[in-house]
């Protein structure tokens, strides 16, 4: 176990790797503003939190996320203010 966090040391580096994954897929989106959505992944659950500014932005950005492979769960936390 990693910490007491409950995680393997591989879930820890899966978690890691995913977590890197949808961040450059976030910055590379050109409809997105991903300095403003923070993302944390625990066991393959990635939860997305901070602000977008617009429901697509919301919509395009829980897209990119599901498409990861080994991503289980999205947990959409993001806030609409423009």
């Amino acid at each position: 176990m990693v910490g007491s966090e409950g995680r393997t040391i591989g879930e820890y580096t899966d978690d890691r790797g995913i977590h890197a994954i949808v961040k450059v897929r976030l910055i590379k989106e050109a409809s997105i503003l991903a300095r403003r959505i923070n993302v944390d992944v625990h066991k393959g659950v990635v939860t997305l939190y901070g602000r977008v500014r617009s429901e697509s932005e919301r919509r395009r950005a829980k897209e990119l996320v599901v498409a990861v492979k080994g991503v289980t769960k999205v947990e959409d936390r993001l806030l609409v203010r423009p």
